[in-house]
């Protein structure tokens, strides 16, 4: 590599550590402008790396049979229309692109007790739920 791109490189390292939470505001914001830019970068994404996606996917299922499970059924039970899919999220109320939480856990007496959260508010609630119930949602 040569010198000058190394040590662009590192300044860019340098300005985004600084600026990490500017930057990540920035992204987020671009996104919701843009989102078939996001989808157009993850399908090319798939198209070139198949089969490690796949790979990946078939280790998730392996290895958290429970979340898979109760994942596939929600998603069958919406797409059937036995559980009419909410538009706005249950904890901020704004209208978003939901997702199931779990939250009570993955057991088959809870795997259908969900609430519908936006994907920020998801991402808390799941932060939340390492700190306060951490066998519950083991590392991935």
């Amino acid at each position: 590599m040569p010198e000058d791109v190394a040590k662009r490189n590192a300044n860019r390292r340098k300005r985004y550590a600084e600026n990490r939470e500017k930057f990540l505001a920035y992204l987020h914001k671009y996104r919701e402008l843009h989102p078939e830019v996001h989808q157009d970068i993850s399908s090319r994404y798939y198209g070139r790396n198949r089969a490690k996606v796949l790979k990946r996917t078939r280790e998730y299922k392996k290895f958290h049979k429970d979340r898979h499970y109760a994942h596939f059924l929600i998603g069958a039970m919406v797409y059937f229309g036995l559980i009419v899919k909410p538009t706005h999220c249950e904890n901020c109320g704004k209208e978003r692109r939901l997702q199931g939480h779990h939250h009570k856990g993955y057991s088959k007496e809870y795997v259908l007790d969900i609430v519908w959260l936006c994907v920020p508010c998801h991402v808390k609630a799941d932060a939340a739920m390492r700190d306060v119930l951490p066998e519950l949602l083991p590392a991935l």
